[in-house]
């Protein structure tokens, strides 16, 4: 017997908490010892991710991880002085 579980089975606890079975349930239906399922659900990350394209969205889920894609730099504002400065042929630093 080893320590860790297989994968499919640690996707199978974690499969099965977010349906939300019980722990004692999934251990009598996986055959694995309680404990161990408690500690394979615990170890669980507890928020989700999400994959958001586009502006800042509103205030969602405090828990949540949140990959936002597209434009987010804070010289976004300033894009129509920076443009003619990039067209004279000035560096990032220089501006």
């Amino acid at each position: 017997m080893s320590n860790i579980l297989e994968v499919s089975q640690q996707q199978a606890i974690q499969a099965l908490i977010t349906k939300g079975w019980s722990v004692r349930h999934i251990a009598r239906t996986l055959g694995i010892n309680r404990r161990t399922v408690k500690r394979y659900a615990d170890a669980a990350p507890k928020c989700t991710t999400q994959v958001i394209t586009g502006p800042v969205p509103p205030d969602g889920p405090k828990c949540a991880t949140q990959v936002i894609t597209g434009s987010r730099s804070l010289c976004a504002g300033l894009r129509e002085v920076i443009a003619p400065m990039l067209e004279l042929g000035l560096s990032a630093q220089r501006i």
